[in-house]
């Protein structure tokens, strides 16, 4: 299958995504706040169990392991909503907050392809990071490991824009996670640059953010 790739203009993109996102900004308050709901009550759960144990043994128990998927399945439900939102209203359809939350149909699919994301930056993540402990024990110096660190950010950020779009194929072209991957990769290595730009500018507008709370 074919797909058009239009020209990107970095900030056509971002003004053409607010001026989305105000027009639903109803809808994507209550995706937020379901899913922080939900994360909240994962949370508890996981801690509720887990600190009996902790306070016993000072180890954490099996249920700490299965966190990450937890919250994986709390993402992959507010993207993969929020996303077929967003497309639908591009579409010029009508949407409705009862639409959007419809969209969660979406979740097993969605959390299959942010699994296979996950790991495939895990797996970047876990080699640079042993390169650098052991470059740094064997120079006897804390460099590598900075340098290690670094490297990790700049490759989450490399894969995130290589596969950006693979989820909005996953829950509008209704691709299999692996054809989404595959499919995403071809589709912004066109425009690797500009696609680059806008995930460097999201990443330090989120990092500013977290960092004023």
């Amino acid at each position: 299958m074919k797909y058009y790739t239009p020209e990107i203009r970095v900030k056509a993109s971002f003004q053409n995504a607010w001026h989305l996102v105000k027009g639903t900004k109803w809808n994507f308050l209550v995706l937020f706040v379901c899913s922080l709901v939900w994360a909240c009550l994962v949370s508890g759960l996981v801690i509720y169990l887990n600190l009996p144990v902790w306070l016993k043994t000072h180890e954490h128990n099996w249920t700490m392991l299965a966190m990450p998927f937890l919250f994986a399945v709390v993402l992959s439900a507010f993207f993969s909503a929020g996303f077929k939102t967003a497309l639908d209203q591009s579409r010029g359809q009508e949407i409705s907050i009862k639409h959007s939350l419809g969209n969660w149909r979406y979740l097993l699919p969605a959390t299959l392809y942010l699994f296979f994301l996950s790991m495939i930056n895990l797996l970047i993540s876990n080699a640079l990071g042993t390169l650098g402990v052991w470059s740094s024990v064997a120079l006897h110096t804390t460099v590598p490991t900075y340098i290690a660190l670094v490297l990790m950010e700049l490759a989450s950020l490399v894969v995130n824009t290589f596969f950006l779009i693979g989820l909005p194929l996953v829950v509008d072209a209704r691709l299999t996670p692996m054809q989404a991957l595959g499919t995403s990769f071809q589709l912004t290595r066109r425009h690797f640059k500009k696609i680059f730009l806008i995930v460097l500018c999201l990443y330090l507008l989120n990092f500013v953010a977290l960092t004023t709370l």
